[in-house]
């Protein structure tokens, strides 16, 4: 089903979220693949044709539901950079390795506040393929396996968050995508 984004999109998103069901949504870059973390996991992986120890990024609401989370902070102050174009790689205190985004998208952030819990998102396509900006298109070749797509318009931008992993010093940057981050987090 496809819905232009509204207060009435809202509720119908956070309905469809609540019951565990997938919807392709713009954030703040791109359209993507959103589901309940960490009940929707495996079903965006298999959407995307996506290898299953790939992980996915969650969207939080702020900074301190990664301590709740058992995330590992950065000692510099490079989260100043949320809500923003930024996924950051943690540490957790389990060992592994996770990301989060905290969206500058003001309807994204109130969804997320909604719902009152986190959210798995990746960019809108087949995995290996380019990310989508046309919710009728993501309609026309998803709509069978995912529940809603909330049409915001044709997206100008193409471009992903910028992936940056904080579990080293100084952070590395895996992925250049929307955000430009500031030399002075490059340097030791």
């Amino acid at each position: 089903m496809l819905i232009r984004r509204s207060d009435r999109s809202l509720q119908l998103l956070a309905a469809t979220l609540r019951a565990g069901r997938i919807v392709a949504m713009a954030s703040d870059t791109i359209y993507g693949f959103v589901g309940k973390a960490p009940d929707t996991r495996l079903e965006i992986q298999k959407i995307k044709a996506r290898e299953f120890s790939k992980p996915l990024l969650q969207l939080i609401p702020s900074v301190d539901v990664l301590e709740n989370l058992g995330a590992i902070l950065p000692s510099s102050d490079i989260l100043k950079l949320w809500p923003g174009y930024f996924t950051f790689i943690f540490k957790m205190i389990s060992g592994e390795n996770a990301s989060f985004r905290i969206p500058k998208d003001k309807y994204t952030q109130k969804l997320i506040s909604e719902l009152g819990f986190n959210l798995y998102s990746t960019s809108a396509n087949r995995s290996g393929e380019a990310s989508m900006s046309n919710p009728m298109e993501i309609e026309r070749i998803f709509g069978n396996a995912i529940s809603l797509v909330e049409d915001s318009g044709a997206l100008t931008t193409h471009m992903p968050s910028t992936v940056v992993d904080v579990t080293v010093t100084p952070p590395r940057i895996i992925r250049q995508g929307a955000g430009i981050l500031p030399e002075k987090y490059l340097k030791h």
